[in-house]
């Protein structure tokens, strides 16, 4: 049997409001994710109607556990032999869960690699199941189980060829080997024998392999019990007389035959949680055809030594042969202390006849009961044979066998689409996330292009209104500073009409390189630093005149783009410092200095003239404030160092992009 780590309990299934985005976004955009969703919400349903899988852990009485091997390799055997026959239709391998510091495991011990054989004689063994030739899935809690038919069965053998690693050497357990007859369990009558047992009762011990005692507690389905069981009147007195006992032919006529009686311990809901709540730690269970029982037969005698709590699992007292009685008496030889009153209580007793229970809603007779106040409807004599645990509905063994492993497997399958799921919701996620990058992609490209086109009608914009200016303002301006010249040249014209001439020749001068200055702003493309030198050289010569002016590039990095809206904020800030120059400073040298520091831009300009009073002038005069202001408009600073008679220095900084 293949088993994962998968349980019921810890399957959620996600609302639609609890839903991720992407989970959303997934089941919206994928069949496939929709399709999974159907079967995982189908396979919990089948999981939510399937028996619950205990996970309480046994406080004594594990199993069996062998001794020390120094190889994962030896193999170790655990017989079961019957004294009389037995036919067997179900075995089952349960695992034993073991809680501490040190091991925290519900298949604990299980065998990595096994052989089940049965055997008529004692001679020749039949293999049930042969489990060596790899490695088994560990169970998790489940119960490895075959079916079958198997008739007159003596011994029961099972043999671990790989063994599970303890430590630094290697053993193996069991929580409880179950064999059944059609829904009776016939284990109890075995005899258990193993060679490398190692006995540390009451925790390990190979007589605890059979004892009906196991992690999967009570075989229960999931309907909740209404009732809790029957609760006797509470008394001081241990040793007082408490029994309960069933008439399982009240109309008459031939009593069936007894072949298993089952003690069902009784855990309340309206008092502390208990396991075993009243079961009494000394009892006998007897059947008589009188209801008095001055005559009896003893189906099982616990009266001499203490019994071990049951916990929540059931008592199960086999009968050898059948025994036709009408009446089964539980009598309790000593109750239960509960440190201020002792109780008898139990939540159900089933009597086996064949795979029936004889015993289901047939009338029951007891000592005394709970007065109705302490019992608020929830125990009752009658409640004891009503078919429930006093939390759940009681299973036939068998059949509660089959549904767990039915629920194995639906828990297999709801992990395999869980993980299926999992990788479609990815896959979707990873679709839509392909899908938003080439659409983000396209869309980025679409507006690069539109930029780039933007772009390129500005070039062309700029372009075609520099070739306007240059071939028809520019042309006029010519025409304007020619004409004036000759007619001044004449000699013609009054003296007065001649200055007026040549001012208008000066004007239309200064506004031709102007206009050149403009055309080259807007139509060159980004420029380098010693193109940029180049072109402010001109434009000093024009502006300083015969001014005796050297510009110089001082960066040993020239190669850096200079942007068209950085060139003109430059410029056009160098154009009015030497304008500056040329009109107040009355110098006759001029040095002008361009250096590149890093991302940023510094221009110098060092004049031999006249220079000025910093402390009597207000800094708004010699065009010092648009300087100022045209500086700040690109983030840049105008620094001026200046003495009187000893020449100006103005230093404009800024950033270069």
């Amino acid at each position: 049997m293949a088993a994962i780590p998968v349980h019921a309990d810890d399957v959620v299934v996600v609302s639609e409001t609890n839903a991720s985005f992407t989970d959303r976004m997934s089941r919206l955009l994928s069949a496939r994710v929709r399709r999974l969703e159907r079967e995982r919400d189908e396979w919990t349903n089948k999981i939510a109607g399937s028996p619950p899988l205990s996970r309480r852990t046994q406080a004594g009485r594990l199993g069996f556990h062998s001794t020390p091997a120094d190889s994962e390799d030896e193999s170790r055997t655990l017989s079961l032999t019957f004294d009389r026959p037995q036919d067997l239709t179900t075995i089952g391998l349960v695992p034993a869960r073991v809680d501490s510091t040190i091991h925290a495991d519900e298949d604990y011990g299980f065998p990595r690699r096994f052989r089940i054989e049965v055997s008529t004689d004692g001679v020749e063994f039949k293999i049930v199941t042969d489990e060596t030739g790899q490695d088994v899935a560990p169970p998790v809690g489940y119960p490895y189980q075959v079916h079958g038919h198997w008739p007159a069965v003596r011994i029961v053998r099972i043999t671990a060829t790989k063994l599970w690693p303890i430590h630094d050497r290697w053993g193996w357990t069991l929580g409880e080997v179950m064999l059944l007859n059609g829904q009776r369990q016939v284990g109890g009558l075995a005899t258990v024998d193993a060679k490398h047992s190692f006995e540390a009762p009451p925790v390990w011990s190979r007589d605890y392999v059979n004892d009906g005692r196991s992690i999967l507690g009570l075989p229960v389905g999931r309907e909740i019990s209404p009732t809790s069981g029957y609760l006797a009147r509470r008394d001081k007195n241990p040793a007082a007389e408490k029994w309960l006992q069933v008439d399982l032919c009240p109309e008459g006529g031939q009593p069936p035959a007894i072949d298993e009686v089952c003690l069902v311990p009784a855990r309340p809901i309206d008092y502390a949680d208990r396991a075993a709540y009243g079961f009494p730690p000394r009892f006998r269970v007897l059947a008589s055809d009188e209801s008095d029982f001055q005559t009896h037969d003893v189906i099982a005698d616990h009266s001499g030594e203490t019994f071990p709590s049951p916990g929540d699992n059931p008592v199960v007292l086999p009968v050898t042969p059948g025994l036709p009685r009408r009446f089964v008496r539980f009598e309790a030889v000593e109750l239960w202390d509960c440190s201020w009153k002792c109780s008898f209580a139990l939540a159900e007793i089933q009597v086996l006849s064949g795979d029936k229970n004889a015993a289901l809603n047939k009338p029951v007779t007891v000592t005394d009961v709970i007065e109705p106040e302490q019992a608020r409807g929830l125990w009752s004599p009658e409640f004891a044979v009503d078919g429930f645990s006093g939390h759940h509905r009681l299973l036939p063994p068998a059949t509660w066998l089959k549904q767990l492993a039915e629920r194995q497997v639906a828990e297999i399958e709801m992990a395999r689409i869980e993980r299926n799921l999992q990788r479609a919701r990815n896959d979707t996620i990873a679709m839509v996330s392909m899908l938003a990058l080439f659409t983000l992609a396209g869309l980025s490209g679409w507006i690069v292009l539109l930029w780039r086109r933007w772009n390129r009608e500005q070039r062309e914009l700029r372009e075609r209104i520099a070739g306007d200016l240059h071939d028809d303002l520019g042309s006029n301006l010519g025409s304007i500073a020619l004409t004036s010249g000759l007619l001044v040249q004449s000699g013609d014209l009054p003296e007065s009409a001649s200055e007026d001439l040549r001012r208008i020749k000066q004007i239309a001068g200064d506004t031709l390189h102007s206009l050149r200055d403009l055309v080259w702003l807007i139509d060159s493309p980004p420029c380098d630093l010693n193109a940029f030198r180049s072109r402010l050289s001109e434009a000093a010569a024009s502006l300083l005149g015969e001014i005796e002016h050297e510009v110089t590039l001082d960066s040993p990095d020239s190669s850096g783009k200079l942007s068209i809206e950085t060139r003109r904020h430059y410029y056009l800030a160098a154009k009015e410092i030497l304008h500056n120059v040329s009109r107040h400073s009355h110098a006759t040298k001029v040095a002008i200095r361009l250096r590149r520091e890093g991302k940023k831009l510094r221009i110098e300009v060092h004049d031999n003239g006249r220079g000025f009073d910093r402390d009597r002038e207000d800094g708004t005069g010699h065009g010092l404030r648009s300087l100022q202001r045209r500086a700040k408009s690109f983030g840049g600073t105008v620094t001026i160092e200046t003495t009187p008679e000893q020449g100006t220095k103005v230093t404009l900084e800024g950033p270069l992009k």
